[in-house]
């Protein structure tokens, strides 16, 4: 996420309380802003189950799919209007330097 797009949600605190935003919270995170933050800042890796997204928080680290849902689903439950977009592109060394890590 750019961080002009980041911007635009620096001042949505958490205003509900719910399960994702309980793990945010518990790592010292209290705002959608910040999750996109925290989550930028992990490490790639994959998690133990991919379904289990909320792994991420755990581990400390997740894929672009598992990061993903797992901020959107902090999205639903803080009700900003987020949708999860499925996206495919080419991907090769010239275009996305790392991309043996995905």
């Amino acid at each position: 996420m750019p961080n002009d797009a980041l911007e635009r949600f620096a001042t949505w605190s958490f205003s509900v309380g719910g399960s994702f935003t309980a793990l945010f919270r518990a790592a010292g995170v209290h705002d959608f802003a910040g999750a996109a933050r925290h989550l930028l800042a992990l490490p790639y890796g994959r998690i133990a189950d991919r379904n289990k997204f909320w792994l991420v928080l755990e581990e400390g680290r997740g894929t672009c799919t598992t990061k993903h849902a797992l901020l959107a689903e902090l999205g639903r439950e803080q009700q900003i209007d987020v949708d999860l977009t499925l996206s495919i592109y080419e991907m090769n060394e010239r275009n996305t330097p790392a991309w043996d890590e995905c």
